[in-house]
Order: C-alpha cells, then structure tokens, then sequence
C-alpha cells in the first residue's frame, strides 16, 4: 500500500508499540492506525517483532568484557604534579602582589590629606564631602578653589 506524507514514521510506529509516547500523541497516532492501512500494516509488523524478540532467551555473555577491556589498555603514568606550575603560577602570583599593593595604596588615600600624610581623624577627612567644593569635583570658578585669580 502506498504512504502518504501524513503516514506516521517509522519513530512514532515503535514507540507505539513500545507505549512510549504521551498520551495526547499516542490518541493521535491510534486515530490515524485505525484511518491508514499501510501505516496499521508496518504497526502489526512491528509488533510482531517485538514479540518475536521477546521469545528468545536470554543469552549470558560468559566473561566480564570491562575486564578484557581494561587488561588491554595501556597504562598511563599518573601526572606528577610539580609544587609551582612553572611561569603560569609565577604570573598569578605577581599579578595577586600587585593587586594587593594596589589595594592598600587605594585604601591609604581613603584615610589620608595627602599623599603620603596620614588624617589627624577619618571622620575630618570623611566630613571634607560637605565643603563647598567636595573632593573630586570641578571648581565652577578659580576663587572658589582657592586658586590663584586668573588674569585676562
């Protein structure tokens, strides 16, 4: 009998037969086993073989295979694994000294008037943000920054 192209594949049938499909999807492919003969012929078929291949008995293998296997692999040495990883672990531990001497430089200007110069109290230095011009602002003109008049 002639397939069309809304015939079930091959796929669909076995899970069928398996009871593998959801039940929205095996309600569908019923519908279309019970309105397509080539499509109910290859389900008898696959069922068939499937009780077929449920018939025969079980065949034990008589070895371990993994066993065999594995007595036919080559054996590798373990990785020795050295206490320094060469230059990979040399930069890594540079680029940590640098970021941490970073850091406390960064965190030493937080505390400090000036460079170099520790604060007399954190709490002067933290109130400096309510000054006229905050730290880190731009001044909106030469007097306000105490700069010297700039002459036109």
């Amino acid at each position: 009998m002639p397939m069309t192209e809304t015939c079930l594949d091959l796929e669909t049938l076995s899970a069928l037969v398996d009871g593998a499909l959801t039940t929205t999807a095996e309600r569908e492919a019923r519908a279309h086993v019970a309105c397509c003969p080539a499509c109910g012929l290859r389900l008898n078929e696959m069922r068939q073989l499937s009780e077929d291949f449920h018939v025969l008995p079980p065949t034990p293998l008589g070895f371990d295979l993994g066993a065999r296997i594995e007595t036919r692999l080559p054996s590798r040495p373990a990785p020795r694994r050295r206490l320094w990883g060469g230059w990979s672990s040399l930069v890594a531990l540079a680029g940590a000294a640098a970021a941490l001497v970073l850091g406390l430089r960064l965190g030493m200007s937080l505390v400090s008037d000036d460079v170099g110069r520790e604060a007399t109290s954190p709490v002067v230095l933290a109130m400096s943000v309510f000054d006229a011009v905050p730290p880190g602002n731009l001044c909106p003109r030469p007097e306000a920054c105490l700069l010297a008049r700039v002459s036109r």
